[in-house]
């Protein structure tokens, strides 16, 4: 699914960039796959929330379309994150969404020193961890609440 998007994205990418989209070097690449999966996990664990959420509230469109909004604003996909003003920069550094697609992107292209690289997986991880901590945690009200019916 996702292949059939990044495939032409990746393909105009290389004919404006070329070498530029490489990564910086090979320890940037190697460390930028463990951020990638934790990537994965940190999306998977905001859309594990929104659909607990949606049990919650009996409605899929408002928490959705929250969750794209803010997934669209401030994960660097709009516009990088560099060029917010310092105020909404602010807000994104401190919500998961930037570790979605900015920092793989960062740590493949050596934008930031190792040390800085290595405290960038620890908070993906920490991000991973109580999202999914949290979806598991509203799972668990919501089956208490719910029934299912049927053989």
């Amino acid at each position: 699914g996702n292949a059939a998007f990044a495939v032409p994205i990746v393909a105009v990418g290389w004919l404006f960039a070329g070498d530029a989209l490489l990564p910086a070097g090979a320890l940037h690449a190697v460390l930028a796959l463990p951020s990638a999966v934790l990537a994965f996990l940190i999306h998977f664990g905001v859309s594990y929330l929104i659909v607990q959420v949606t049990f919650v509230l009996y409605s899929y469109y408002g928490a959705i379309f929250t969750r794209i909004a803010l997934h669209h604003a401030f994960s660097g996909v709009a516009a990088p994150l560099a060029l917010f003003p310092p105020g909404l920069l602010a807000v994104a550094s401190v919500l998961p969404f930037r570790h979605v697609i900015e920092t793989p992107v960062r740590i493949w292209l050596g934008r930031v020193p190792l040390d800085e690289t290595l405290g960038l997986l620890a908070a993906q991880a920490g991000w991973a961890a109580a999202l999914l901590g949290f979806g598991a945690s509203i799972f668990g009200f919501v089956l208490a609440r719910h029934q299912i019916q049927g053989g």
